[in-house]
């Protein structure tokens, strides 16, 4: 579980100290569903980035499983990031020399220390070659849950944004963590392509899977979901599941 005790981030501009988060306290629990909105500027990325790891409190704590992010290396970081936490940043993430298939084999790679990475020169080769092992069955799973299986030979530059971020998904999916962040993962996306992600998000969840999403959409299914509203960088109020 995440416990955040006073934390604020502050950063300083023209000789101004200007809080992007100040003082949140907050718990969330084992197998959440955490939807985290707000204004633009109201703080969520940044606190996503704290749960995540990859910016630092500048006062308060933060903990994961009882460990305190401000005492970890940057190498136990990046292991929890491979192993606890799989984080979809805004934007798109994806790298344009790979196929979509080496571009979600990247994270296993990654994660197995042992295995060499992939190669902008493996491309079409690895992925004929590799259609009958199980790795490559369960990215085909994963895709067609998606609805993009017929993009697995496609490469970035020819994927619609829509299309990108459902890959980045199925990147998360596959590093197979207890933690899933994603920061507005279904912006300027149809209406279509939305239901599809936030579905996926909550099968994870059922699943037990922790789900932390911010978004600033307000015509989403938030059954069954906790809602914590920021504002200029404090919580503003929180909505407990029914």
């Amino acid at each position: 579980m995440y416990i955040l005790e006073n934390v604020s981030k502050k950063y300083h501009r023209r000789n101004k100290e200007i809080f992007a988060l100040e003082d949140i306290n907050l718990e969330i629990e084992d197998g959440d569903f955490l939807i985290i909105k707000g204004e633009s500027g109201s703080g969520k990325s940044t606190l996503l980035a704290l749960l995540a790891g990859i910016q630092e409190a500048s006062l308060g704590k933060v903990f994961l499983d009882g460990n305190d992010f401000s005492s970890l290396s940057e190498n136990d970081i990046a292991k929890l990031l491979k192993n606890q936490i799989s984080y979809i940043p805004q934007g798109y993430s994806l790298l344009p020399n790979l196929s979509i298939l080496d571009n979600i084999r990247l994270v296993k790679d990654i994660k197995n220390e042992n295995q060499e990475k992939t190669q902008k020169n493996n491309r079409n080769n690895k992925i004929n070659n590799n259609l009958a092992n199980n790795e490559v069955k369960e990215i085909i799973r994963i895709l067609k849950e998606l609805k993009i299986s017929d993009l697995i030979r496609s490469y970035p530059e020819e994927l619609s944004g829509g299309e990108q971020k459902r890959v980045a998904i199925a990147r998360a999916l596959l590093q197979d963590t207890n933690i899933i962040l994603a920061d507005e993962p279904t912006s300027d996306l149809d209406k279509e392509s939305a239901n599809i992600i936030w579905s996926i998000f909550e099968k994870a969840n059922q699943e037990g899977k922790t789900v932390i999403v911010v978004t600033h959409q307000e015509k989403l299914n938030t059954k069954n979901k906790r809602i914590l509203v920021l504002e200029d960088g404090k919580i503003k109020k929180e909505e407990m599941p029914e």
